[in-house]
Protein backbone atom coordinates (compact mmCIF):
# COMPACT_ATOMS: atom_id res chain seq x y z
CA UNK A 1 0.00 0.00 0.00
CA UNK A 2 1.17 3.37 -0.36
CA UNK A 3 1.76 5.81 1.90
CA UNK A 4 0.78 9.54 1.46
CA UNK A 5 -0.30 11.04 4.67
CA UNK A 6 0.81 10.08 8.34
CA UNK A 7 -1.95 8.08 9.28
CA UNK A 8 -0.83 5.67 6.22
CA UNK A 9 2.30 4.92 8.51
CA UNK A 10 0.60 2.62 10.80
CA UNK A 11 -1.88 1.18 8.09
CA UNK A 12 1.46 -0.07 6.49
CA UNK A 13 2.69 -1.45 9.32
CA UNK A 14 -0.45 -3.90 9.87
CA UNK A 15 -0.29 -4.51 6.43
CA UNK A 16 3.15 -5.43 5.95
CA UNK A 17 4.56 -6.12 9.40
CA UNK A 18 2.11 -5.39 12.34
CA UNK A 19 3.70 -5.67 15.53
CA UNK A 20 2.43 -7.80 19.05
CA UNK A 21 3.98 -4.32 20.90
CA UNK A 22 3.61 -1.51 18.68
CA UNK A 23 3.20 1.29 21.41
CA UNK A 24 3.43 1.18 25.26
CA UNK A 25 3.98 3.22 28.14
CA UNK A 26 3.70 2.31 32.25
CA UNK A 27 -0.17 3.13 33.22
CA UNK A 28 -0.29 3.26 36.83
CA UNK A 29 3.09 1.34 37.42
CA UNK A 30 2.33 -1.47 35.00
CA UNK A 31 3.38 -1.67 31.19
CA UNK A 32 0.30 -1.45 28.77
CA UNK A 33 1.13 -2.05 25.18
CA UNK A 34 -0.74 -1.98 22.18
CA UNK A 35 -0.46 -4.13 19.38
CA UNK A 36 -0.74 -2.46 15.62
CA UNK A 37 -4.18 -3.69 15.43
CA UNK A 38 -4.89 -2.57 18.79
CA UNK A 39 -3.44 0.81 18.69
CA UNK A 40 -5.11 1.51 14.82
CA UNK A 41 -8.60 0.25 16.57
CA UNK A 42 -8.20 2.29 19.19
CA UNK A 43 -7.42 5.52 17.04
CA UNK A 44 -10.04 5.21 15.14
CA UNK A 45 -12.49 4.39 17.87
CA UNK A 46 -11.00 7.75 19.45
CA UNK A 47 -11.52 9.68 15.91
CA UNK A 48 -15.48 8.88 15.64
CA UNK A 49 -15.88 9.68 19.67
CA UNK A 50 -14.07 13.42 18.19
CA UNK A 51 -16.68 13.81 15.37
CA UNK A 52 -19.40 12.59 17.95
CA UNK A 53 -18.49 15.93 19.91
CA UNK A 54 -18.46 17.93 16.68
CA UNK A 55 -15.06 17.98 15.22
CA UNK A 56 -14.86 18.62 11.97
CA UNK A 57 -11.95 18.67 9.40
CA UNK A 58 -9.90 21.72 9.96
CA UNK A 59 -10.62 21.81 13.64
CA UNK A 60 -8.06 22.00 15.89
CA UNK A 61 -7.42 19.54 18.72
CA UNK A 62 -4.96 20.24 21.37
CA UNK A 63 -2.42 17.58 23.41
CA UNK A 64 -0.31 18.64 26.61
CA UNK A 65 1.44 15.57 27.81
CA UNK A 66 4.75 13.39 28.07
CA UNK A 67 5.19 11.00 25.88
CA UNK A 68 2.65 8.07 26.64
CA UNK A 69 0.94 5.53 24.36
CA UNK A 70 -2.17 7.74 24.75
CA UNK A 71 -0.28 10.80 22.89
CA UNK A 72 0.06 8.48 20.11
CA UNK A 73 -3.26 7.64 19.93
CA UNK A 74 -4.80 11.05 20.26
CA UNK A 75 -2.47 12.12 17.11
CA UNK A 76 -3.78 9.44 14.80
CA UNK A 77 -7.37 10.08 15.85
CA UNK A 78 -7.21 13.59 14.91
CA UNK A 79 -5.08 12.55 11.81
CA UNK A 80 -7.45 10.32 10.51
CA UNK A 81 -10.83 12.91 10.94
CA UNK A 82 -8.52 15.29 9.06
CA UNK A 83 -8.49 17.76 12.01
CA UNK A 84 -4.82 19.70 12.76
CA UNK A 85 -2.87 18.50 15.91
CA UNK A 86 -1.87 21.33 18.48
CA UNK A 87 0.96 19.70 20.98
CA UNK A 88 1.65 22.18 23.96
CA UNK A 89 4.53 21.19 25.98
CA UNK A 90 4.01 20.64 29.66
CA UNK A 91 5.98 22.36 31.05
CA UNK A 92 4.81 25.71 29.81
CA UNK A 93 3.27 28.21 32.33
CA UNK A 94 -1.04 28.45 32.20
CA UNK A 95 -0.62 31.69 30.25
CA UNK A 96 1.41 30.24 27.08
CA UNK A 97 -1.32 27.10 27.09
CA UNK A 98 -4.06 30.34 27.10
CA UNK A 99 -2.62 32.23 24.56
CA UNK A 100 -1.45 28.81 22.09
CA UNK A 101 -5.60 27.66 22.80
CA UNK A 102 -6.93 31.24 21.81
CA UNK A 103 -4.68 31.47 19.00
CA UNK A 104 -4.87 28.52 17.62
CA UNK A 105 -8.43 27.86 18.12
CA UNK A 106 -8.46 24.71 19.78
CA UNK A 107 -11.67 23.04 20.75
CA UNK A 108 -10.28 20.08 22.67
CA UNK A 109 -7.67 19.71 24.84
CA UNK A 110 -6.14 16.16 26.01
CA UNK A 111 -3.63 16.55 29.28
CA UNK A 112 -1.65 13.70 31.18
CA UNK A 113 -2.55 14.15 34.64
CA UNK A 114 -4.17 15.91 37.47
CA UNK A 115 -1.15 18.72 37.52
CA UNK A 116 -2.00 19.56 33.89
CA UNK A 117 -5.29 19.51 34.12
CA UNK A 118 -5.16 22.15 37.11
CA UNK A 119 -2.88 24.13 34.45
CA UNK A 120 -5.66 23.73 31.75
CA UNK A 121 -8.38 24.84 33.56
CA UNK A 122 -7.11 27.99 34.86
CA UNK A 123 -6.30 28.49 30.94
CA UNK A 124 -9.51 27.42 29.96
CA UNK A 125 -11.25 30.53 31.84
CA UNK A 126 -8.95 32.52 29.77
CA UNK A 127 -10.19 30.72 26.00
CA UNK A 128 -13.15 31.24 24.36
CA UNK A 129 -14.12 28.01 21.83
CA UNK A 130 -12.17 25.56 24.09
CA UNK A 131 -15.11 23.15 25.11
CA UNK A 132 -13.88 20.16 25.84
CA UNK A 133 -10.96 19.02 28.30
CA UNK A 134 -10.22 15.23 28.77
CA UNK A 135 -7.80 13.68 31.10
CA UNK A 136 -4.78 10.40 30.17
CA UNK A 137 -5.08 9.44 33.71
CA UNK A 138 -7.61 8.67 36.07
CA UNK A 139 -8.98 12.09 37.95
CA UNK A 140 -11.60 13.02 40.23
CA UNK A 141 -13.63 15.32 39.23
CA UNK A 142 -11.93 15.22 35.27
CA UNK A 143 -13.35 13.73 32.21
CA UNK A 144 -11.70 9.97 30.98
CA UNK A 145 -10.37 9.79 27.45
CA UNK A 146 -11.92 6.55 27.27
CA UNK A 147 -15.07 8.06 27.92
CA UNK A 148 -15.01 9.17 24.13
CA UNK A 149 -14.45 5.63 23.24
CA UNK A 150 -18.04 3.87 21.71
CA UNK A 151 -19.41 6.96 20.89
CA UNK A 152 -20.06 7.93 17.00
CA UNK A 153 -19.69 4.12 16.31
CA UNK A 154 -22.62 4.60 13.57
CA UNK A 155 -20.67 6.89 11.66
CA UNK A 156 -17.57 4.51 10.54
CA UNK A 157 -18.45 5.19 7.40
CA UNK A 158 -18.09 8.44 7.23
CA UNK A 159 -14.43 8.47 9.07
CA UNK A 160 -13.75 6.24 6.26
CA UNK A 161 -14.58 9.26 3.65
CA UNK A 162 -12.93 11.61 5.76
CA UNK A 163 -10.01 9.46 5.48
CA UNK A 164 -9.92 9.22 2.01
CA UNK A 165 -9.86 12.95 2.07
CA UNK A 166 -7.18 14.18 3.78
CA UNK A 167 -4.23 15.07 1.13
CA UNK A 168 -0.89 15.08 1.57
CA UNK A 169 -0.66 18.81 0.97
CA UNK A 170 -3.24 19.34 3.97
CA UNK A 171 -2.33 20.91 7.59
CA UNK A 172 -1.46 18.02 9.77
CA UNK A 173 -0.26 20.16 12.97
CA UNK A 174 0.55 23.45 14.19
CA UNK A 175 3.57 23.42 16.50
CA UNK A 176 4.35 26.49 18.62
CA UNK A 177 7.82 27.37 19.45
CA UNK A 178 8.65 27.70 23.44
CA UNK A 179 8.20 31.07 23.06
CA UNK A 180 11.82 32.50 24.72
CA UNK A 181 11.50 35.48 22.82
CA UNK A 182 8.28 36.58 22.94
CA UNK A 183 4.61 34.69 22.49
CA UNK A 184 5.11 31.43 20.88
CA UNK A 185 4.94 31.12 17.12
CA UNK A 186 2.95 28.53 15.54
CA UNK A 187 4.59 26.89 12.90
CA UNK A 188 2.29 24.92 10.25
CA UNK A 189 3.50 21.46 9.01
CA UNK A 190 1.09 19.40 6.24
CA UNK A 191 1.66 15.62 6.46
CA UNK A 192 4.29 15.84 3.35
CA UNK A 193 6.31 18.47 5.33
CA UNK A 194 6.88 15.53 7.80
CA UNK A 195 6.46 12.42 5.77
CA UNK A 196 9.24 13.27 3.56
CA UNK A 197 11.40 13.29 6.49
CA UNK A 198 10.59 10.04 7.28
CA UNK A 199 10.59 8.83 3.83
CA UNK A 200 14.03 10.27 3.35
CA UNK A 201 15.33 8.61 6.28
CA UNK A 202 13.97 5.13 6.27
CA UNK A 203 16.73 3.51 4.92
CA UNK A 204 19.17 5.40 6.63
CA UNK A 205 18.03 3.66 10.28
CA UNK A 206 20.74 1.15 11.46
CA UNK A 207 17.91 -1.19 12.48
CA UNK A 208 15.38 -3.77 11.55
CA UNK A 209 11.60 -5.31 11.52
CA UNK A 210 10.52 -6.00 15.17
CA UNK A 211 13.45 -3.86 16.69
CA UNK A 212 12.71 -1.59 19.84
CA UNK A 213 12.97 2.05 20.72
CA UNK A 214 12.35 4.10 23.32
CA UNK A 215 11.04 7.36 23.23
CA UNK A 216 11.86 10.17 26.19
CA UNK A 217 12.26 13.70 24.13
CA UNK A 218 9.41 15.73 23.68
CA UNK A 219 7.19 14.25 21.07
CA UNK A 220 5.83 18.04 20.96
CA UNK A 221 8.94 18.51 19.24
CA UNK A 222 9.01 17.96 15.59
CA UNK A 223 12.34 15.57 16.09
CA UNK A 224 10.70 13.37 18.32
CA UNK A 225 7.78 13.19 16.50
CA UNK A 226 8.96 12.74 13.22
CA UNK A 227 10.77 9.79 14.75
CA UNK A 228 8.09 8.43 15.73
CA UNK A 229 6.62 8.14 12.58
CA UNK A 230 9.83 6.70 11.30
CA UNK A 231 10.00 4.20 14.13
CA UNK A 232 6.59 3.08 13.22
CA UNK A 233 7.35 3.30 9.07
CA UNK A 234 10.18 0.71 9.93
CA UNK A 235 7.89 -1.85 11.53
CA UNK A 236 9.25 -0.91 15.48
CA UNK A 237 8.31 -1.12 18.66
CA UNK A 238 8.19 2.27 20.34
CA UNK A 239 8.19 2.06 24.01
CA UNK A 240 7.39 5.86 26.01
CA UNK A 241 9.10 7.31 28.90
CA UNK A 242 6.65 10.39 30.23
CA UNK A 243 9.30 11.96 32.20
CA UNK A 244 13.14 11.73 32.89
CA UNK A 245 13.15 10.58 36.21
CA UNK A 246 14.06 6.76 36.49
CA UNK A 247 14.81 7.10 33.03
CA UNK A 248 18.22 5.17 33.15
CA UNK A 249 15.29 2.43 34.96
CA UNK A 250 13.49 2.31 31.76
CA UNK A 251 15.87 1.86 29.58
CA UNK A 252 17.11 -1.16 31.60
CA UNK A 253 13.50 -2.57 31.26
CA UNK A 254 12.85 -1.68 27.93
CA UNK A 255 16.38 -2.77 26.64
CA UNK A 256 16.00 -0.73 23.30
CA UNK A 257 17.94 -1.09 20.24
CA UNK A 258 18.08 2.81 19.51
CA UNK A 259 17.14 5.93 20.87
CA UNK A 260 17.60 9.79 20.30
CA UNK A 261 18.77 12.04 23.34
CA UNK A 262 20.26 15.45 23.66
CA UNK A 263 24.14 15.52 25.51
CA UNK A 264 22.89 16.87 28.70
CA UNK A 265 20.79 14.03 28.86
CA UNK A 266 23.30 11.39 28.76
CA UNK A 267 25.60 13.06 30.97
CA UNK A 268 22.63 13.49 33.57
CA UNK A 269 22.76 9.41 32.87
CA UNK A 270 26.57 8.99 32.82
CA UNK A 271 26.28 11.02 36.39
CA UNK A 272 23.69 8.64 37.92
CA UNK A 273 26.29 5.94 37.24
CA UNK A 274 28.85 7.12 38.49
CA UNK A 275 26.81 8.56 42.01
CA UNK A 276 25.59 4.74 42.42
CA UNK A 277 28.75 3.33 41.60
Amino acid sequence: MSVSRLFDIADFQLAEFPQPDCVGSLVEGKLRVYSTKEFIDTAEQLALGLMHLGIMPGDKVALASGNRAEWAIVDQAVLRIGAIGIPIYPTMSAEDYAYILEHSESKVLFVSNAELLAKARTAQNKVSGLAHLFTFDLVNGATHWKDLLGQGTERHHELVARKAAVKNTDLATIIYTSGTTGKPKGVMLSHNNILSNVESSAHRLPVSRGARAISFLPLCHIYERMLLYLYQRAGMQVRFQETLEELGARIKEARPDVFTAVPRLLEKIYDTILTKG
